[in-house]
């Protein structure tokens, strides 16, 4: 395994990844990929640890909606066979010039109709703090 990238997350939760770093198509591994029949591709650290602790399949983190893609098509080529679950934000509060946007959402369905797999979103029972991950 190699370090292409640090990510800082400053209080407040603003992320910066590392300046001349390499980002695309990178992520990070939350069990053995491997061996691995089937995978989830979420978009952050904390997705990939929840799925993996609660399913025991492995999981890695892309870091970001615009990186699942990448990081499918880096998978494929390492794992021809392997199986694609790709485990989305529900960004459906995130507004951009007065337009709804849902990048996440976009993200994992444009990924999962492309390599052909599945794409899964969190569901909440109360959604007064406007949540978005899982």
């Amino acid at each position: 395994a190699r370090i292409w990238s640090v990510q800082y997350i400053f209080e407040g939760g603003k992320k910066r990844f590392l300046a001349g770093g390499r980002v695309k198509g990178c992520c990070f591994a939350v069990g053995q990929v491997n061996g691995a029949s089937r995978i989830f591709i979420a978009e952050g650290f904390a997705t990939a640890a929840t799925l993996f602790e609660a399913t025991t399949i492995p999981a890695v983190a892309a870091f970001s909606a615009s990186n699942i893609g990448e990081v499918a098509q880096a998978l494929r080529r390492k794992h021809p066979q392997m199986e694609f679950i790709f485990a989305g934000d529900d960004d459906k509060w995130t507004i951009c010039q007065g337009k709804a946007l849902n990048p996440g959402r976009l993200a994992a369905e444009r990924a999962a109709v492309e390599f052909d797999s599945i794409a899964i979103f969190p569901r909440f029972d109360d959604e007064s703090s406007r949540p978005t991950d899982w």
